[in-house]
């Protein structure tokens, strides 16, 4: 049951940062989404088309941060089968992720506003990367239809167990404790949203901590757990 409780507020909390960094990266770099990147990938085709070079740059940079950071968290933590991730994978995980996220942070705070345009595309990258690696850590705890940073499956999931209601006992109980656990993620990232955007008209420059602090406490979450089951036994 810890273990179980583990993962739930890890993924919610997850999906929490991925909140904040859209509304962060929405507001105060470019209006682009470093989190959601259909968003990006859709305002990165309609700017080409426009031929607004600025806005694509502001998007281009999202997405491939984003990519470059799945790609590394992939390379270097996400090779084992998933019947043997244990904590200490995640913890490697999210470790990498509070790289990028202190760099962002260090950067926002110690940088004059506004900001240059290179400072910029080089945030977005950064934001974007450590939303790349926690895609890749969702990945390696594998909740069914759960994501922290696309939220499509999760909310079709829903939608779905409220469409078509389990008869069975044991279906029933499963189906709605996926429910919770979904509906959780999503009023999380609303959560995330609503607290960047709060904290950003009051000051801009500490919208940067959230994300950080939120991965931190999942990161600390994961370590004092120690020795655990595998993920796949949650």
């Amino acid at each position: 049951p810890r273990w179980q409780h583990s993962i739930t507020i890890s993924i919610i909390l997850l999906a929490f940062t991925a909140g904040t960094s859209d509304v962060m990266s929405y507001l105060q770099l470019g209006h682009v989404f470093t989190s959601a990147t259909t968003g990006s990938t859709a305002l990165l085709g309609l700017a080409v088309s426009r031929g607004k070079w600025t806005a694509a740059a502001h998007a281009g940079s999202a997405l491939g941060g984003f990519v470059a950071g799945g790609f590394i968290a992939a390379v270097t933590h996400g090779r084992r089968p998933q019947e043997t991730v244990r904590a200490l994978d995640l913890r490697h995980l999210l470790a990498a992720e509070l790289i990028p996220l202190a760099g962002f942070v260090l950067a926002w705070q110690m940088l004059p506003h506004p900001l240059p345009p290179g400072v910029v595309y080089g945030l977005l990258a950064l934001s974007g990367a450590a939303m790349g690696m926690q895609n890749v850590t969702a990945r390696q705890i594998e909740v069914p239809a759960v994501n922290t940073v696309v939220l499509n499956n999760t909310i079709t999931s829903v939608i779905v167990t409220l469409a078509r209601p389990s008869k069975k006992v044991q279906h029933s109980v499963q189906s709605s404790k996926g429910m919770m656990r979904h509906s959780g993620v999503i009023a999380s990232y609303i959560a995330g949203a609503l607290a960047a955007g709060f904290v950003a008209a009051i000051d801009k420059t500490v919208t940067g901590i959230l994300p950080l602090l939120a991965v931190l406490i999942v990161f600390l979450l994961f370590w004092r757990l120690g020795p655990s089951p595998a993920v796949a036994d949650k």
